[in-house]
């Protein structure tokens, strides 16, 4: 397994464009447990927008909520975003249940 998380984090889009969460998300996996990885924040980026672009709101929540503190100017943007489009999905997801309970 590669020490950077820039090429993790790119295989794991890889995976992704392909439709293989399965893939990216054992991929993911080895970067949870692993601190020596550096830039370990971008594979917790790439997968929770991974997992944002298939409507899988409860596990990129989960990861971002584990993701360590980014290092670039950049890294902060890009996670202010997700979490723009996760609150905006959540939300979604919670009048689309409100309504069909009624």
């Amino acid at each position: 397994m590669p020490k950077s998380g820039i090429l993790i984090a790119q295989l794991i889009d890889y995976k992704g464009h392909f439709c293989d969460l399965s893939a990216a998300e054992h991929l993911f996996a080895t970067v949870e447990t692993d601190l020596t990885i550096t830039d370990r924040h971008l594979p917790f980026l790439t997968t929770a927008k991974l997992f944002l672009d298939h409507n899988r709101t409860k596990r990129a929540a989960e990861i971002l909520a584990l993701m360590p503190p980014p290092t670039k100017e950049d890294d902060l943007i890009e996670l202010a975003v997700l979490k723009k489009r996760l609150q905006k999905a959540q939300e979604k997801k919670h009048d689309r249940n409100r309504h069909t309970q009624y």
